[in-house]
């Protein structure tokens, strides 16, 4: 959790200094759009007699954000995803994420949000139990573009309820091909008292 926390401020500081040098004509990163999205999960999960063994999952995730009137900024997201554990338990895992936040003023080339979030992950172990998490949090992001086409992202959570003070990271790095069109590549994780959740993606961005 600790490394989590350090390398999420260590990459923000270091999106702030690259942006510094960004080129003036560099607009602040686009918040409009929708994204669908190839991803793999790793579970590091607290259930039964398997405590704190490893899962692997495979899914898909639709996400998207919009700003309204450039100051409220609205996301949300939703993957699904199964696997197994050594060929003997099934796993299901399913998760949201609704949110709402304040868009920080700032110069070109920097987006800055802090935003109220409602999480919830239901895991399936199949034969062995389940665990429904589901909590609101408190999250900050930082987007940055350096130089023209090519953002990258951080963002650090803190989510109550289930969760029990659990902290998320997120690290993203998105390549416009258009002013429409794009990759991003990212990783997510969610770090509680009992379960590790990460996620892998890849996926084609649309901006409207």
């Amino acid at each position: 959790m600790k490394q989590g926390i350090n390398t999420t401020a260590a990459a923000s500081l270091l999106l702030l200094g690259a942006s510094a040098f960004a080129a003036d004509e560099i607009p602040r990163p686009n918040y409009n759009f929708i994204e669908a999205d190839l991803v793999y999960g790793e579970l590091e999960a607290d259930v039964g007699a398997d405590s704190l063994n490893f899962y692997f999952t495979e899914g898909a995730a639709i996400r998207g954000s919009y700003a309204v009137a450039d100051e409220i900024l609205v996301r949300g997201s939703y993957y699904t995803g199964s696997g197994e554990f050594k060929n003997t338990f099934d796993v299901d895992w399913d998760s949201w994420l609704l949110s709402a936040g304040w868009l920080v003023p700032t110069d070109d080339s920097v987006g800055i949000d802090l935003s109220l979030d409602y999480r919830n992950d239901d895991l399936d172990f199949k034969t062995i139990g389940s665990d429904d998490l589901d909590g609101f949090g408190i999250s900050f992001g930082l987007r940055a573009a350096p130089i023209q086409n090519l953002e990258l992202g951080v963002r650090l959570g803190w989510y109550e309820g289930d969760y029990d003070g659990a902290i998320g990271f997120t690290l993203n790095a998105a390549y416009n091909f258009t002013e429409q069109w794009g990759i991003n590549l990212f990783w997510d994780e969610l770090n509680d008292s009992s379960d590790t959740l990460d996620q892998f993606g890849l996926g084609g961005r649309f901006y409207f």
